[in-house]
């Protein structure tokens, strides 16, 4: 490891693509589609185990067997259906947070609803509604935020409110759950964390002046960059700032981070690569289009572009391994009709699962 880093350190990246033999893909990707998809977009995807879990804007989530493709099981809360944003699973339980501020939460091996959580700062009367927009789950807990910026900390079991946090009434960018800690990115540029053993005992970490637009996080440093293109590094327990300065001259999109390295994904399509000991820029290069996701597979970093490009470089080799478009444009049924991809998650270094904005849902796995 020690040696490939002293081989990238001392070799620029080259913009655009260069072919090689060597570590790089060449089949093409095989695109597998899902029969009974929803009826309209997909919102949020999530794996567990062998099932992948969808949800849609009409209200409804859809279970399907990874391995076979087809569909396992589909949960409706027939008395509301409003439009899903997100959801988690730990592979008993399902909690899904709505447009309209709900929560609801499942029993996915018998496919009862337990709970349903009315969004208490909503004005039926004034059409006030507080969407629930951010959403994690621990053994005993369930963490809903929403859009006015609160907070709300549910028993997964009980199906009661423990408590509400409500010190920062902004929209939440991001909601991170670590180790018994609690982490809230601000659309304002502020960081809060909370004990969960003790949520009375919240503080606030080193932020950021502009919107925060990206971050990624591990058990001693969280990585948070901002509209403007600035990147804040700091160790997220002992609270001391390792480094702020400016990553990019646009918005920073995207990141991943390994032990070694730190990746930072703009919108004017360049990445760079940080050293993650010294903190130093070690390479950089460009995809051509605005950066949407990253995964870091050490050598392997996939790329999912704003045009649905999928990039897979070899950070080793320094070249371009894989380069295809996820536009399933030549689709029997649909065609062109499931061009737009609002939600793409990378599942590990040889599948991606997309889905679309007619609610179609599809695979793509790329082989050697």
């Amino acid at each position: 490891m020690r040696l490939a880093k002293k081989i990238i350190s001392h070799n620029s990246y080259e913009r655009g693509n260069r072919s090689s033999s060597k570590g790089s893909f060449k089949k093409p990707p095989k695109c597998l589609y899902f029969n009974s998809p929803h009826k309209q977009g997909i919102t949020s995807i999530q794996l567990y185990g062998n099932t992948l879990f969808s949800a849609s804007s009409d209200g409804m989530i859809k279970m399907w067997d990874i391995r076979t493709e087809k569909h396992v099981n589909s949960l409706l809360d027939i008395t509301k259906m409003e439009g899903i944003l997100t959801f988690k699973t730990d592979g008993v339980y399902l909690a899904a947070g709505y447009m309209d501020g709900y929560l609801r939460l499942w029993n996915i091996t018998n496919g009862k609803l337990l709970y349903r959580f009315e969004n208490p700062d909503n004005d039926n009367e004034k059409e006030i509604v507080h969407p629930l927009t951010h959403l994690l789950m621990d053994a005993d807990h369930l963490f809903c935020g929403y859009s006015n910026g609160k907070i709300r900390l549910f028993d997964k079991r009980e199906g009661t409110l423990l408590a509400t946090l409500d010190d920062i009434q902004k929209p939440i960018s991001k909601l991170i759950y670590h180790e018994g800690y609690l982490i809230s990115l601000y659309q304002d540029g502020r960081i809060r964390i909370w004990e969960c053993d003790d949520l009375n005992s919240g503080i606030s970490l080193s932020g950021h002046n502009y919107p925060i637009s990206s971050c990624v996080m591990d058990t001693t440093l969280l990585v948070t960059g901002d509209k403007k293109g600035f990147t804040l590094i700091q160790n997220w327990k002992t609270k001391d700032v390792l480094k702020t300065f400016q990553a990019h001259t646009s918005e920073i999109s995207a990141m991943a981070m390994s032990s070694d390295w730190i990746l930072t994904g703009s919108k004017s399509g360049d990445i760079n690569m940080w050293d993650r000991q010294t903190l130093t820029l070690s390479a950089t290069f460009n995809c051509g289009s605005s950066i949407k996701k990253l995964n870091l597979r050490y050598p392997f970093l996939s790329c999912i572009l704003e045009d649905n490009t999928l990039i897979i470089r070899n950070l080793i080799r320094r070249i371009n391994a894989y380069h295809t478009s996820l536009d399933p444009s030549s689709h029997p049924k649909y065609g062109k009709q499931i061009h737009q991809c609002p939600t793409i998650q990378i599942l590990d270094s040889t599948r991606v699962i997309i889905g679309y904005s007619n609610g179609t849902l599809s695979l793509f796995k790329y082989r050697k």
